[in-house]
């Protein structure tokens, strides 16, 4: 029996027994509504409370993770000196496979105390000074390594309070602080000036030799005493080690920020923590640096544990006597290193917890006033029975339809929207508490909605994403048949794209009717930008070039599209270019090489890289740079080959480079082939290599055979 037929027995039978029962069935039935009414109020209590903390404990999970992928690709950024060592690494073992090309250069050493920052300055290990005098060679080689010291500068004015240096393994190391903005000097350390150490046994200096590549080093103390990490690597002249190169940075400079309710660090792989936002307590950087791992609560060791092996996750730790939801994952580009996120688990469900106690006090308070209703309303119906009866017979069942279905109409709304029906609304207008409620409870399902609403939107912007990453490929000609009609070529290109919109793109077009114009090329950066300044590359080119029958040669060509590029590019984006022309009648070809991977030559079916006779340099970022044309001649049968970086830097699970060699072996196994079937067999190559890897860069490839004339020899 529900709760209005059991008022409705209630008052007829008080109007026949009101003489002796009025005060007996008054009690029992206010009791009996109040137990029906308290239950539906605690069960619609009940619901609300597990829906709401639930959905608020999995919005936290979801915005602690993005909030340590942010940080984590905060902390990539910070130590970035990987690609910047790279380079200066490539520099010295050039200067050292070519000297021929370089002058001496001879840098000064740091005397005093107080030196000038972001200039470069020479430090020789104990002894080697003196031996310079004597030994011609090794002053020679010291000289010409000193070239380094302007990109050393170069790259000093964008560290805060780091060195950027090159040591050798002949005794010499060439360095340039960084120092805070607005500073102009620096104090060195004693060890510095007196020349009272040896660098080549220093931590970062071991750990390079070891790595014999690319390498972040652990946590280690600098000669002023400071901590510092750094990014190395090791350089060869030809073939044996000489040195190494690097970014070294101070802890100091690296900052995590959280507010107060939460907390965020850094750990390595051996478990413990080099960088955090707390000042103090367990996830503070401790001098000691002590083992995470080994920690007296379990839960906080079993997560430092994953995240030193490098997994993912969420969990709920315990953090100096707080309960805190944490969530984790490896840091990219920085193996051995993983970032955490951590919020007080009391703050984050403190609007849930407040949501259940106003609608624990709203329901009291309904319950409340629903009681006193009835209390008076039999009091009334007790004194006028005898009078109006059978008024009251016709009437009752509709009061008590109406004093009951608002309790009905919530009860059933917030099992509705407890079980995810987010779209239903009540509609209540009783002018009392009980519209309150109503009002209260359909103001929580429109924020639930609006939080579903956002998380959609999100997935609509990853669509758009892709569209534009379709339209961005759709742009590059595909024309092959109408190319592959002239019998003196065989050509065929591809791109695969990236998961996000990128910078590759090649280009092939006529620029009369027996030269043939062809391109490869790979914009710095990702995204929206990087596809923008591909669309302006490439427009920029092509145009240029087109025109290039006023132009002296094809460097004049690259010249002038890289002053264009130069132009409003407040962003100093750049772009690495191979650009050729090849004589359809004579097998002529003449290119220019701006920055770009050197590419391949198939003579006699033998593939073999280029030679570059000169390192020319990316376009967009000096306007004034100079560019040098390269010629060759194509005998029928001969082909070339254009890639870039994504094909040799693909990466398989293990995070291995493809490498040249390993695409200079797969093109001499597919010699024999046409273009096509060549360029189908490098890109199935190269994803049997990568296997579940996702591929992080563009997959360019472009391929000419020149058959010489039609119907010659």
């Amino acid at each position: 029996m529900n709760i209005e037929r059991k008022i409705l027995l209630l008052v007829l039978g008080v109007g026949v027994l009101w003489a002796f029962l009025l005060g007996g069935l008054s009690y029992s039935g206010i009791t009996q509504v109040q137990r029906s009414t308290e239950g539906k109020g605690d069960e619609m209590l009940a619901a609300f409370a597990a829906f709401t903390e639930n959905y608020a404990e999995s919005l936290v999970n979801e915005r602690l993770a993005e909030q340590a992928k942010l940080t984590a690709f905060q902390v990539a950024g910070d130590l970035g000196g990987f690609y910047d060592a790279e380079n200066i690494a490539k520099m010295a073992e050039k200067i050292l496979e070519y000297p021929q090309n370089y002058s001496p250069r001879y840098l000064p050493e740091a005397t005093e105390r107080t030196i000038n920052a972001n200039k470069a300055y020479i430090y020789y290990n104990p002894g080697v000074r003196e031996q310079l005098a004597t030994n011609p060679d090794l002053a020679k080689k010291i000289a010409l390594l000193s070239n380094v010291a302007d990109s050393l500068e170069y790259l000093s004015y964008f560290y805060n309070g780091d060195v950027c240096f090159m040591a050798s393994e002949y005794g010499c190391l060439i360095r340039a602080d960084a120092v805070s903005k607005g500073q102009t000097t620096l104090t060195l350390d004693e060890a510095t000036i007196l020349r009272s150490y040896d660098f080549r046994e220093r931590p970062w200096y071991v750990a390079a030799k070891q790595a014999n590549g690319l390498v972040l080093t652990d946590v280690y103390e600098s000669m002023a005493g400071g901590l510092e990490i750094g990014s190395v690597m090791p350089f060869y002249d030809h073939g044996e080690f000489a040195g190494v190169v690097g970014i070294s940075i101070t802890l100091k400079s690296l900052h995590l920020t959280a507010n107060e309710n939460d907390i965020s660090f850094i750990l390595n792989n051996d478990g413990q923590i080099v960088i955090s936002s707390r000042k103090e307590g367990v996830l503070s950087v401790s001098g000691s640096f002590v083992d995470l791992r080994e920690s007296s609560q379990e839960d906080l060791a079993a997560v430092a544990r994953d995240m030193a092996e490098g997994k993912n996750g969420t969990a709920t730790v315990t953090v100096d006597g707080r309960e805190y939801y944490l969530a984790y994952l490896p840091i990219p580009y920085m193996k051995g290193y993983s970032c955490a996120a951590l919020t007080d688990k009391e703050a984050a469900l403190a609007p849930a917890m407040i949501a259940r106690a106003t609608v624990k006090k709203i329901s009291e308070e309904f319950s409340t006033s629903v009681n006193s209703i009835f209390r008076e309303r039999i009091f009334y119906i007790g004194i006028l029975f005898g009078v109006i009866f059978i008024v009251l017979l016709l009437i009752s069942g509709g009061m008590a339809h109406k004093l009951v279905k608002p309790v009905l109409i919530l009860t059933d709304g917030v099992k509705k929207i407890a079980a995810g029906n987010l779209d239903t609304r009540l509609s209540v207008k009783t002018g009392d508490e009980i519209e309150a409620l109503s009002d209260s409870i359909n103001a929580m399902a429109s924020d639930l909605q609006s939080y579903i609403k956002k998380a959609k939107e999100k997935e609509r912007i990853e669509g758009e994403l892709e569209g534009a990453r379709q339209i961005q490929a759709g742009m590059l000609p595909n024309n092959f048949l109408e190319f592959n009609n002239q019998k003196e070529i065989d050509l065929y290109a591809t791109m695969t794209p990236a998961k996000e919109v990128g910078g590759d793109f090649y280009d092939f077009y006529m620029l009369d009717e027996k030269h043939l114009a062809i391109t490869i090329a790979d914009v710095s950066g990702k995204g929206v930008p990087a596809a923008l300044f591909m669309m302006r590359s490439r427009t920029i080119l092509k145009n240029i070039a087109m025109m290039s029958a006023s132009l002296d040669n094809y460097a004049a060509v690259i010249s002038l599209a890289n002053k264009q590029l130069c132009e409003d590019n407040e962003e100093a984006m750049f772009v690495t270019v191979f650009f050729g022309v090849l004589d359809l009648t004579t097998g002529e070809f003449a290119y220019v090489n701006g920055g770009h991977n050197p590419p391949l030559v198939c003579r006699n079916g033998k593939f073999d890289y280029l030679p570059t006779e000169k390192q020319n340099t990316v376009l967009g970022l000096f306007d004034s740079e100079t560019y040098q044309e390269c010629c060759l001649t194509f005998a029928p049968g001969d082909m070339i080959f254009l890639y870039t970086d994504g094909v040799t830097e693909a990466m398989n699970e293990a995070r291995e480079l493809y490498s040249e060699a390993r695409l200079q072996r797969t093109l001499n196994e597919q010699s024999g082939k046409n273009i096509k079937d060549i360029l189908t067999a490098v890109r199935e190559n190269v994803s049997i290599y990568a296997g579940n890897a996702e591929q992080s860069d563009d997959i360019t490839m472009l391929g000419l055979k020149f058959n010489g004339k039609f119907g010659g020899t």
